[in-house]
């Protein structure tokens, strides 16, 4: 098993209430955040990404292969984890990715 180690990349629409990136630190929100916050957060830290804004990350120093089931774990977590959803898109060189499903609606 494996778990996602670095931040690629991210990108703030503007849509949000305050500029990204900004999300929950416990009870805080919104507040500013750091990226790293989906890396290394605990269960009440977050990062919010508003319509139209994206995080890329990526498994750093790790070989990934397709196993049986389900290989990767998405969580929405919130006060609209049953209205919210994210586009899920992989890639092997950060030049074509594949759409891989939509995680929202309180699931993965």
């Amino acid at each position: 098993m494996a778990f996602v180690d670095t931040v690629f990349d991210f990108f703030d629409s503007g849509a949000g209430p305050i500029d990204g990136p900004y999300g929950a630190i416990g009870n805080n929100f919104p507040i500013p955040v750091s990226t790293d916050v989906v890396l290394f957060g605990n269960e009440s830290d977050s990062l919010s990404l508003p319509t139209g804004s994206f995080v890329t990350v990526g498994f750093a120093n790790q070989t990934i292969i397709d196993s049986p089931g389900n290989d990767i774990f998405i969580d929405e977590v919130g006060r609209n984890s049953n209205t919210e959803f994210a586009d899920i898109f992989v890639s092997s060189d950060f030049e074509n990715f594949t759409f891989l499903g939509r995680a929202g609606e309180g699931s993965n």
